[in-house]
């Protein structure tokens, strides 16, 4: 066997040559194999399989371990074979460093998106604040994520740019509702009044996880009085729980006669309600 692959002078000749390069490939392939399984079982045990954005990360991950891979067998092959292999890595650094100055913020992006992905910070469909931006998030990939606001326009966001996410879907929500009520309201009728409003709001609303509680007068105007109605809401329904709330408690009370201020009668909820 060793004289077959290996000449008089002691080194390998073509038979031995092509054998090495053989032996290379098999190497380089059976470690991309490991390292792809390796990557698989952790995303198993995670229980990540199925997200298609860890999909997408997976693929793009396996290719790059591929690339860097064969690429290393294939400088080790040439340069078995006697070819200068000094000129390649050169070019291949000189590229790298071009490409790196280049495309640096794309790189710090896809680098930006894979953590996004990666801890889970958030996904489609969820309600966020990020970078002054606030809506539903459309689309998360590695380099961009696009939320879309409540007036629809679609903000596109560079991962790299991304430094506070502010998650609202990651739990109940709350619904706020403030009554504007004159000084001589007569509270007593008033809070029974509302409070028998929240009972019917709640019956109708299975995603209402506490309250609707009446928390009081909660401030003093020059001509009226506040009081406030907190609810904690699941499922983004905390804006359709705050609009049912203003109408049943505007509908009662002007069913039981009680005046109301002639500019504002109630409001509440936040700025970027739909």
């Amino acid at each position: 066997m060793r004289s077959i692959i290996i000449n008089e002078q002691g080194n390998l000749n073509i038979i031995g040559k092509l054998f090495y390069a053989a032996l290379v490939i098999i190497i380089a392939s059976i470690l991309v194999g490991l390292i792809k399984r390796a990557i698989n079982r952790a995303l198993k045990y995670r229980g990540l399989q199925s997200d298609s954005k860890i999909k997408t990360f997976q693929q793009i991950l396996t290719k790059i371990i591929y690339v860097f891979a064969y690429f290393i067998a294939i400088v080790l092959i040439l340069d078995r074979f006697g070819i200068n292999t000094n000129s390649i890595l050169a070019t291949a650094g000189i590229g790298g460093v071009a490409i790196g100055f280049g495309a640096q913020y794309v790189v710090r992006d896809v680098i930006s998106g894979m953590i996004i992905l990666a801890e889970d910070q958030y996904r489609v469909g969820d309600y966020v604040s990020i970078e002054g931006v606030s809506g539903i998030i459309e689309d998360v990939g590695l380099r961009l994520t696009k939320v879309r606001d409540f007036t629809g326009e679609l903000h596109i966001i560079q991962n790299g740019n991304i430094k506070i996410v502010t998650n609202k879907s990651r739990g109940p929500q709350r619904a706020w509702v403030q009554v504007y009520l004159p000084h001589s309201t007569d509270i007593k009728a008033v809070t029974s009044i509302i409070e028998g409003a929240c009972e019917k709001v709640k019956e109708k609303y299975p995603s209402i996880t506490d309250g609707p509680s009446l928390l009081g007068i909660t401030d003093f105007g020059e001509y009226d009085m506040v009081m406030s109605i907190k609810a904690m809401v699941e499922d983004l329904k905390h804006w359709e729980v705050e609009r049912e709330l203003r109408k049943t408690i505007l509908e009662d009370l002007v069913a039981e006669g009680i005046e109301l201020p002639a500019f504002v009668v109630v409001e509440g909820g936040a700025k970027d309600e739909v």
